[in-house]
């Protein structure tokens, strides 16, 4: 029988671990490094330490930067939220 308690994983894409630096530079200008903590098809979660007010970025155009061993990517993206709980802080981002 299927497990069909409230604890079933209830996203739309699957989100894999990814733990690369990178950079998330918004609009204004503020420039934030964190680790990617996980992706999917559709965003990122960028783990920080803090450093920069939070609720300033919401809704904020922004440029993920991540270099990678040949090249560097620059992905587009909007801040969507930010989280802080027992087990992470930072921002959730999705691609534009």
């Amino acid at each position: 029988m299927a497990n069909t308690s409230t604890t079933q994983n209830k996203r739309r894409t699957l989100r894999v671990p990814y733990g690369k630096e990178l950079v998330l530079q918004t609009s204004d200008g503020t420039v934030i490094t964190g680790k990617a903590g996980d992706f999917s098809s559709t965003g990122f979660f960028v783990q920080t330490t803090g450093g920069t007010n939070p609720k300033k970025l919401i809704d904020q155009q922004a440029k993920l930067i991540v270099d990678l061993d040949i090249e560097r990517l620059e992905l587009p993206c909007k801040v969507l939220r930010w989280e802080k709980n027992r087990t992470r802080m930072g921002f959730g981002v999705v691609f534009l």
